[in-house]
């Protein structure tokens, strides 16, 4: 949910710390899209520990 929030602003640079973590698969892989798409006309700083 929170994550969801972030997005709804438009922010020059996100910072995502762990992002993922305990989410199912499918999800995280959206997620992951959703952060490249988002990459590419703003900077996007993603901390994981799983890829």
């Amino acid at each position: 949910m929170s994550l969801a929030k972030i997005f709804l602003k438009d922010y020059d640079v996100y910072l995502l710390d762990e992002s993922t973590e305990n989410l199912d698969p499918v999800l995280v892989s959206n997620i992951r899209k959703m952060i490249v798409l988002s990459s590419k006309s703003k900077i996007v700083i993603h901390l994981t520990q799983s890829i």
